[in-house]
Parts: structure tokens; sequence; C-alpha cells
């Protein structure tokens, strides 16, 4: 099996953010709309309104973006 290199592992930090921003931003908006409907009946169900959860979606697709 290989093992991978230093220079096939991805980069950290801004230098990061800057070579891999579209796989990311693709994955960040990937979980915002998988966790939508979820995210919408919690918030119904707990009494709060439905912006409540939209607003908790993008706070988990921000956080798949910025992993």
């Amino acid at each position: 099996m290989n093992k991978p290199s230093l220079a096939t592992l991805p980069q950290t930090g801004l230098a990061g953010l800057k070579e891999n921003w579209r796989s990311d931003f693709q994955s960040g908006f990937l979980v915002f709309l998988i966790a939508l409907p979820l995210c919408l009946g919690v918030s119904i169900a707990s009494g709060f309104p439905p912006s409540a959860g939209i607003i908790s979606a993008i706070v988990g697709g921000a956080a798949g973006f910025a992993h």
C-alpha cells in the first residue's frame, strides 16, 4: 500500500482554503441541504419559528465549509 507523501497532503490554514475552496464550498452547501429538513422539523417541534431552523442549517453548512 502506498503511503501519502507530504506533497500530496492538503495544506492547512489560508493556503489550504485557497487551494480547496471549491470542494469545501460544495461540501458545506451539501451539508446545508441535507440538514435543512431536520433543522426545520426540530425548530417547529420545539416551538421556535422556522427561521431558527434555517439559521441553524446555515451554521451547520458554514461548519462544513470551515472544517
